[in-house]
């Protein structure tokens, strides 16, 4: 999650910075800064939809079955 963010952040901060050294209006640079942060947003709220349907909406269970899983496997 934490390379998401700062993936999603540097590629607003990139976007915004190309737009204002053009000399573009500031709701332009607004909006091309918040498009990587919405697409980010929007591609990990999908990812934990399907977590939550896969698990039948338990997601602490979920999450606890994924643990396990893990621990076991580390075990191995």
């Amino acid at each position: 999650m934490f390379l998401e963010k700062s993936t999603a952040f540097s590629a607003a901060a990139i976007a915004g910075a190309m737009l204002a050294l053009s000399g573009r209006r500031p709701d332009e640079i607004w909006r091309a800064m918040m498009h990587p942060l919405r697409y980010t947003t929007a591609r990990n709220l999908r990812r934990l939809q399907r977590i939550r349907t896969l698990h039948g909406g338990r997601r602490r269970m979920a999450r606890a079955r994924l643990g396990t899983g893990l621990k076991h496997r580390m075990a191995e």
